[in-house]
């Protein structure tokens, strides 16, 4: 088939968004004919990248801002500005390349996203829509972080509440697949809703992070959360649940890994729980560095309130350390219960409890964290490589071009 790939965001070596965008172009080219849509920032390292297999099969068409709307990025809300504007533009070039072309399918790749609209929906063909998640933080919520980011995730609240809902009937109903990370029920009724996180490792990736040593019975038992500090990643959750843990495991520690603007309230509220002494703000590390870092823990914590995939998370269970997080979004599929915890969310004191609870259990037992490391390893390699992702993705295109049926 022809195919259009919309990828705002697409960059080979990283995580995150980029990462899904570029993986999401190498599966989809083993079968098909791709063109690309991307941002023009992206160029200098797709083409640096780009082997001459990959070139052959793929065709970017980078898609620029005029220099007044791009300067706008650098603002509180400028860089939705721009990435509204840049759908504006991809869908010009995108009709003017369907006229020549004739695509059989156009899929909305990044942002993964459910409340800000794309127009390829309306070319007249076949469209996928990756709309990421629906939930929000519950607002009982922000008071377990600093009051800027309870402002953020206020403010996201509302946002994505009212351009939600205007943003699946603009562009939902135009999609043949929406595919989320939410469950069905989230959604409006009779949605083409498929529940599939679009991430994954290459087999690079996943021999390296299978080659990370287990601690063992290695003393102290060391947690970690990786990421970008922000009120959405639920660390000041984390950090009350790892002080509780400490009353009983006096010598346990706590790396945090990653930046963010959260990082301040984070250093006070660890003085404030008398646990400052354990806990090790370790910055951000490069990705090619994370395996070293979790040779070293034994168990990832990842408490955030939504979260499309969570890139983190599979790295760590790709190196044997078992999850505990909150039963939300993507990593609540990628943690499945042989692969670590999953703590529903009701209410702040609740899920502290149940956080505190399932690192004690991992702390105490460590036959059970050798299983569940070992259950993590193995469903990353089996689930969640780019191989067994792409062969899902690209039988769901198949499906919906009416060539196949998929389970």
């Amino acid at each position: 088939m022809r195919v259009l790939l919309s990828a705002f965001s697409c960059h080979p070596a990283r995580g995150s968004e980029p990462g899904v965008g570029w993986g999401i172009v190498q599966v989809v080219a083993r079968e098909h004919e791709v063109w690309v849509l991307t941002y023009a920032a992206n160029r200098p390292g797709i083409e640096e990248a780009l082997s001459g297999s990959l070139d052959q099969l793929v065709r970017f068409v980078y898609v620029g801002l005029p220099r007044l709307i791009s300067r706008l990025a650098g603002l509180p809300i400028g860089h939705h500005v721009c990435y509204l504007a840049w759908q504006v533009s991809a869908f010009r070039v995108a009709r003017r390349l369907h006229r020549k072309v004739r695509f059989d399918l156009v899929h909305h790749v990044t942002y993964v996203n459910s409340w800000l609209p794309t127009l390829m929906g309306y070319l007249g063909i076949p469209f996928i829509w990756s709309a990421g998640i629906r939930e929000r933080t519950p607002w009982r919520f922000l008071r377990a972080m600093s009051w800027r980011g309870a402002v953020n995730e206020a403010v996201r609240n509302v946002v994505t509440t009212l351009l939600g809902w205007a943003t699946v009937w603009f562009v939902g109903r135009r999609a043949a697949v929406i595919i989320t990370a939410s469950p069905p029920e989230r959604w409006p009724r009779g949605v083409p809703v498929v529940r599939l996180p679009l991430g994954g490792l290459g087999a690079d990736e996943i021999k390296v992070l299978a080659a990370v040593p287990l601690r063992g019975d290695a003393r102290p038992f060391r947690v970690a959360s990786v990421g970008r500090l922000l009120g959405l990643k639920g660390i000041g959750l984390g950090m009350r649940a790892f002080a509780r843990l400490r009353q009983e495991i006096p010598d346990a520690e706590y790396w945090i890994i990653g930046e963010g603007p959260e990082r301040n309230y984070l250093e006070r509220l660890a003085q404030r729980l008398g646990c400052a002494d354990a806990v090790r703000f370790l910055g951000w590390v490069p990705r090619e560095e994370l395996p070293q870092y979790l040779a070293e823990i034994d168990v990832l914590l990842h408490p955030s309130l939504h979260e499309q995939f969570g890139y983190g998370v599979l790295e760590a269970m790709a190196a044997s350390r078992p999850v505990v997080c909150l039963d939300v979004g993507g990593p609540a599929l990628l943690a499945h219960d042989n692969c670590g915890l999953r703590v529903p969310v009701r209410d702040p004191e609740q899920v502290m409890a149940d956080l505190e609870a399932a690192l004690r259990q991992y702390a105490l037992a460590p036959s059970a964290l050798h299983t569940a490391g070992m259950n993590a390893r193995a469903c990353a390699q089996r689930e969640w490589s780019w191989e067994t992702v792409g062969a899902r993705l690209l039988c769901l295109y198949e499906h919906v071009c009416g060539r196949a049926s998929c389970r």
